[in-house]
């Protein structure tokens, strides 16, 4: 799952090969809000109206990825995006998908997408080999 203030992209891969893909475009998270003469120098309320649009914003891109992901054999997600928005990002999905986010990789949105399936490969590679190990440890404790 990639997201950043302007759209995500969710993808299904598996092995390397990219099975399933979608877009989602919520229009946009202001950047650059003016401020009224009349607020006398409250800044916190531009903040928190910038922060409340990416909250409305990761609401929905967590509703669409849970359509999306929803009856499709699913082992982890890995994020990426800008590196403030991934623990929001994570945060904002609902369980389970919360407790599958296993990796996470800093990037922009608009790379190819093979160099998004070439680090997402590496990330899925390390879990894997995580996984694997924790498997063996069991079966020795089992034993």
């Amino acid at each position: 799952m990639l997201a950043d203030r302007e759209k995500a992209i969710l993808l299904i891969v598996s092995e390397g090969k990219l099975l399933e893909q979608k877009t989602i475009f919520d229009g946009e998270v202001p950047q650059n809000v003016k401020a009224k003469k009349i607020d006398y120098g409250r800044d916190d309320k531009i903040f928190r109206h910038i922060e409340q649009h990416l909250h409305y914003h990761l609401q929905y891109i967590a509703k669409e990825t849970q359509v999306f992901i929803k009856g499709k054999n699913i082992s982890f997600i890995i994020l990426g995006g800008h590196e403030e928005l991934i623990p929001k990002m994570r945060v904002h999905l609902l369980y389970p998908l919360n407790k599958m986010v296993k990796g996470k990789f800093i990037t922009e949105l608009n790379i190819p997408i093979n160099d998004v399936l070439i680090h997402s490969g590496k990330i899925a590679d390390e879990i894997n080999q995580k996984l694997t190990k924790r498997m063996r440890k069991t079966r020795q404790i089992i034993r």
